[in-house]
């Protein structure tokens, strides 16, 4: 793991809100429509660590643009309704 990971806990609250997001359509799928996130106190490692285990898991489609910075794609079927 990377020292980075080992600092990061997981936030299950940036966990739903992340597939609330994606849920909303593909045009939340990218890095530039955290910026809410940004603005509610997020960091954007928090955020691209939390899409890297969403990915893990299966939940989610995403693509590493660079070495730890996650872009997010798609919900998989694997993913639970989030608002549930």
């Amino acid at each position: 793991k990377s020292a980075l990971a080992l600092k990061l806990k997981r936030d299950l609250d940036l966990v739903r809100r992340i597939l609330l997001h994606l849920e909303g359509g593909i045009e939340n799928a990218s890095p530039s429509g955290f910026g809410g996130f940004i603005e509610d106190g997020y960091k954007i490692q928090a955020i691209h660590y939390h899409v890297q285990l969403l990915r893990d898991a299966g939940l989610i489609e995403a693509d590493e643009i660079v070495p730890g910075q996650w872009w997010p794609e798609r919900m998989t079927w694997s993913a639970p309704n989030p608002v549930a």
